[in-house]
């Protein structure tokens, strides 16, 4: 098991999560959403898929990360879920249905890791 798993599984373990917070997908299910996105938002298959994206991504510079401003501010009002997908430079790549507040609770109890966040309308068809 990778050290961000550790992580993830440590943030999901410290922290109380509703039901509707945070699902983490079946392994064939993961794994469909996963190759799905990945076809759609990455060219070729990188290491990391940062390192190739099909479109320029839009960055977001923080000077302070604590309370997730960020992520509030960016995301979509019409959305109630997306899927969190941690990069942990494995074939088979963990992927959470998540709420805002189930994102941000995760992320609050983990250092720093590369993620992607993908909507839940943004799969292929």
């Amino acid at each position: 098991m990778s050290s961000v798993n550790e992580l993830i599984n440590d943030a999901i373990g410290a922290s109380k999560f509703s039901s509707d917070d945070l699902i983490e997908l079946s392994s064939d299910k993961a794994q469909a959403i996963a190759s799905q996105a990945r076809s759609k938002f990455v060219t070729g298959n990188p290491r990391t898929w940062w390192l190739s994206l099909t479109q320029t991504p839009v960055v977001v510079e923080v000077d302070d990360s604590s309370d997730f401003a960020y992520l509030k501010q960016n995301w979509p009002e019409n959305a109630s879920k997306c899927y969190f997908i941690p990069e942990t430079e494995s074939d088979e790549l963990r992927v959470f249905e998540v709420t805002l507040n189930g994102l941000i609770k995760v992320l609050s109890g983990t250092s720093f890791f590369e993620y992607y966040l993908v909507g839940t309308s943004d799969r292929a068809p």
